[in-house]
């Protein structure tokens, strides 16, 4: 493996005169535990030594010996140079003067210097967009830099700026099983620049060319490039920029096409790492709007999107094998190699290391942008990642919360350009710390896969579903385990075995509900015949986003509709579901809808509660709660949110307070409307994932300071203070990494005050006591109730020890060994084995079997003394024998042993034949 080493460099003119020979003192200013990787000092600069006097060897002719290197000081080494020496440059840095070395570039100063570039050139900075695609429905996770420029390139929006330059992180799913190699990654940075009609190819050419020759100091001669073979006007920009015409290769639309831009460009670095071709820099310029039919119309103004590999660049120009070595990495690979005792310098370590800590890099970055482990969307792909850490720790000996570790490591390294990762750190270290505990058996599981298990899963696709849910083994992971067994899954089949599982599970839904879709409007109806559609002219409130729909009736002239349920089929489009309650309805009839107005009012405080409560969250827990769902109705509300762990009282306290605090305030619930777009730009909420038209209605809450703001299209009141009041009836687990918080407001919230003080009433007059004093009077009745409860398991114990005096009369001698057997009365397991003790402790030697009926089955217990059981008796013997008789069977201990069954009708037979069955096992 090779480092990167900052360091300085200073030529000593002293050391030169006296010697004769040119000489360098190499600082290291700081030659962190990432690079020494647990080494002492000495073995760092040693291995420094080594790296510096190899460099060195592309500066000096080939006729001369490496210079040697001589320590100065800790932290210092000496490089001496022949003055006679003919320099000769790095193959990356052309440029380099005399023979002075290249100057090391950290990551960071890579990263800015790329910033700083186009803010030379007029761009404005963007900051990073979250992992999460806020207002994308089509996207599970960021994967490209202009996810949050979709809006300027449609001309749905207008930009702040024509032409920013971003750096930001990605995340592609389809790599999370190839990472470990040299090459793949599931977290990445980009680097681009973006105009939105400010310019097209040949700035982007120039742009392009001048930061990595003279910003960058790569050589011309190191590129090439690629265009589509009908782009010509690129490939003469790349030749005017000096690339030879045979370094400007063309492709066709399989190699390189883009729906909205099939005139794209790459450059590549040509023969830099590994004499490969690695590829860059992608310029695509977007010129049209890719519709979901296949057509394509034009953009509003062609546009440029440009995306730079991070990683790759900073290996270029560190000049090493993989991401891995650089020094993006090298701290985090560095907390691997703590954690686990082993070198990524070791072949057969390697690759476990490099997934660890790239592993450990994302799941950094994702919960920073809110995402928790979940069984769907992206709380299933953290999961997913999670799961595969976890199982290649394994293979170098990893237990226990070492993500904790690597994430520490990650913020340390990225929070500068990252600070949402320092600001989420006590969160991020939380989530990984509860999801290691709950993945640690499902995973250890999965991960020990027998081939015997894994050739029975993929024998029939069928088993494969229940794998993955018994064994907790997810499709990508049984796949894996299965590759390195030799054994084959049939993926496909797999997936049209859970489809087909998917659809039994929706077909028995729809059984169980009996409705009934798509019944056509037959005329006429009459009476009681339900209407399954109806289109009123007036507006009702459907059921969305967990609204629950308002209750109405439907009127004309000859008939009254009661209605009962509606659903919004379209924008704009509302279908009501009633029955006929008066008179007769035709198709085409106009009808007048009257709504409930205090069910209305009732789910329109809810609902701004709703609102109240998903702020408070944010507000008390931290900004990683999300919605994940809700239901509005006027009697109550439910509100379920992403969290990882359950919410103590005192925060439900505190939640609960925020928000009637704010009741109290009456703060405005200001109405409003704007393009979604200028709407997530102002800060608005959109969690759950609906699709939004080009304009939305926002629900403003706020009394100066904005409290709540949220895109939404339900009901609301129009001051906080109609709400009432707010409490909240309890708090749930809902599955991984999502809780269910439950509360009512209004009218509902007074009614459970009556009701509770109601109650509480009643039981003080009952208690005879009063509603202060209930709970002290409640403690009294249960320590004496405690008293009792010991006082009746003495009498207890004093009766059954007594009866079981009488019993030592009736012991025998078989084969000269003392035998108890009888029937008792216990009550329970533990009062028959204290019974079974006390007789034995009498009988100093012996064997005692007592039987008695507990909840309805039979059970028996079997004592042995312990000098027969040094002389080999055994009570598990003598139990499983006697379990039998009783339909069952027994176990235990060799002294002491339980048998039980389901024939309680056999259980004196058993007792009867105990004697028969000792004298068998002691006949000489």
């Amino acid at each position: 493996m090779r480092y990167a080493f900052p360091c300085d460099i200073v030529l000593d003119d002293e050391e030169a005169k006296a010697t004769g020979r040119e000489a360098y003192v190499v600082t290291f200013p700081d030659v962190p535990e990432a690079i020494t990787g647990g080494w002492s000092w000495q073995e760092a600069l040693d291995m420094a030594e080594d790296c510096l006097a190899v460099a060195l060897s592309f500066y000096v002719d080939g006729s001369e010996d490496l210079p040697t290197p001589g320590p100065l000081a800790d932290g210092q080494v000496l490089i001496a140079v022949p003055l006679i020496v003919a320099a000769k440059a790095h193959p990356l840095h052309s440029h380099a003067r005399g023979t002075s070395m290249p100057d090391f570039m950290s990551g960071d100063e890579i990263r800015e210097k790329f910033l700083s570039y186009f803010e030379a050139q007029g761009h404005s900075r963007f900051a990073s967009s979250s992992l999460i695609p806020v207002g994308d429905p089509t996207l599970l996770l960021t994967t490209a830099g202009m996810v949050q420029f979709k809006p300027y390139f449609t001309g749905e929006a207008e930009p702040s700026t024509s032409a920013p330059p971003l750096r930001r992180s990605a995340f592609r799913t389809p790599d999370i099983e190839e990472v470990g190699d040299a090459t793949h990654n599931t977290l990445f940075e980009m680097l681009g620049n973006f105009s939105f009609g400010d310019y097209f190819k040949a700035n982007a050419v120039d742009f392009a060319v001048e930061l990595m020759t003279e910003g960058y100091g790569i050589p011309l001669d190191k590129f090439s490039a690629a265009i589509h073979h009908t782009d010509e006007e690129t490939r003469g920009l790349w030749e005017a920029k000096g690339i030879p015409a045979d370094k400007v290769y063309s492709y066709g639309d399989d190699e390189n096409w883009d729906d909205c831009a099939p005139n794209c460009t790459n450059v590549m670095a040509d023969g830099v790492v590994c004499d490969r071709y690695v590829e860059l820099w992608n310029l695509v310029f977007m010129q049209y709007y890719h519709h979901l039919d296949g057509t394509r119309t034009n953009l509003p103004a062609p546009s440029v999107d440009t995306g730079m590999g991070f990683e790759r660049l900073v290996r270029i120009l560190q000049d090493v094998d993989t991401a891995y070595e650089t020094d993006l990495f090298t701290p985090i690979i560095a907390a691997v190699e703590r954690v686990s005792g082993k070198s990524y310098n070791n072949p057969d370590d390697t690759y476990a290391i490099r997934v660890v800590a790239e592993h450990g890099r994302s799941v950094t970055f994702l919960i920073a942008d809110g995402v928790v482990p979940g069984n769907e969307g992206r709380g299933y792909v953290l999961r997913r990642v999670i799961r595969r850490a976890i199982r290649y720790a394994r293979r170098i000996g990893i237990e226990g919360n070492f993500l904790g570790e690597i994430a520490d490591a990650t913020i340390d390294k990225m929070g500068k350009v990252y600070p949402e990762l320092v600001n989420n750190r006590d969160f991020i270290l939380t989530v990984l710390r509860l999801r290691k505990s709950a993945s640690s058996k499902p995973s250890r599981t999965a991960t020990t896969c027998s081939p015997r298990l894994l050739k029975v899963w993929t024998r029939s696709t069928a088993a494969l579903p229940s794998a993955c849910g018994t064994h907790t083994a997810s499709p990508e992971m049984t796949q894996e385990i299965a590759a390195e067994q030799g054994v084959t899954v049939d993926t496909e089949g797999f997936e049209r075995e859970m489809e087909r599982t998917a659809t039994a599970w929706q077909s028995i839904r729809a059984v169980r509900r009996g409705a009934r879709q798509d019944s056509p409007v037959r005329e006429p109806r009459r009476g009681r015949n339900p209407v399954p559609r109806l289109r009123a002219d007036q507006r009702i409130i459907a059921p969305s986003v967990g609204l629950i729909a308002d209750d109405e009736v439907v009127s004309e002239a000859t008939a009254v509709i009661e209605v009962h349920d509606t659903q919004a089929v379209m924008p704009d489009v509302i279908m009501h579901f009633g029955k006929v309650k008066v008179g007769t309805v035709r198709l085409g009839d106009t009808v007048e809808a009257n709504v409930d107005p205090t069910r209305r009012e009732d789910t329109a405080r809810n609902h701004t509660a709703t609102h109240m409560l998903h702020a408070a969250l944010r507000e008390v827990l931290g900004p990683h709660v999300r919605q994940a769902g809700s239901l509005v109705a006027p009697e109550r509300l439910r509100f379920d949110f992403s969290h990882v762990q359950p919410v103590t009282d005192d925060e439900l306290w505190q939640v609960q307070h925020l928000v009637n605090e704010k009741i109290r305030q009456n703060a405005g619930v200001h109405r409003d409307e704007d393009t979604y777009q200028s709407a997530i730009q102002r800060g608005a909420l959109a969690f759950f994932g609906d699709r939004y038209g080009e304009r939305v209605r926002l629900i403003e809450i706020a009394n100066g300071d904005i409290f709540s703001f949220e895109v939404c299209g339900g009901t609301h009141v129009h001051h906080t203070g109609e709400v009432g009041s707010v409490y909240i009836l309890g708090e749930s687990s809902i599955g991984a990494g999502m809780r269910r918080l439950e509360a009512v407001s209004g009218r509902a919230a007074e009614r459970l005050v009556w009701e509770r003080f109601n109650r509480e009433d009643g039981l003080a007059s009952t208690l005879n006591t009063t509603p202060p004093e209930l709970g002290n009077a409640v403690q009294r009745i249960q320590d004496e109730n405690d008293d009792l409860r010991r006082q009746l398991a003495t009498l207890e114990r004093q009766n059954t020890l007594q009866a079981a005096e009488i019993l030592l009369d009736s012991k025998q001698d078989i084969n000269g060994v003392s035998v108890l057997s009888a029937r008792t009365e216990a009550s329970n397991s533990d009062s028959m084995r204290e019974i079974s003790d006390w007789l034995r402790d009498k009988m100093g030697s012996g064997i005692v079997v007592l039987g008695a009926v507990i909840n309805d089955r039979p059970t028996i217990s079997v004592g042995i003394t312990r000098d027969l059981v040094d002389g080999g008796a055994d009570a598990r013997d003598y139990a499983r024998d006697l379990g039998r008789i009783i339909g069952g069977g027994g176990g235990g201990r060799p002294d002491m042993a339980q048998a039980g069954g389901r024939n309680a009708d056999k259980l004196d037979e058993a007792i009867a034949g105990a004697a028969d069955i000792v004298r068998q096992k002691t006949a000489s």
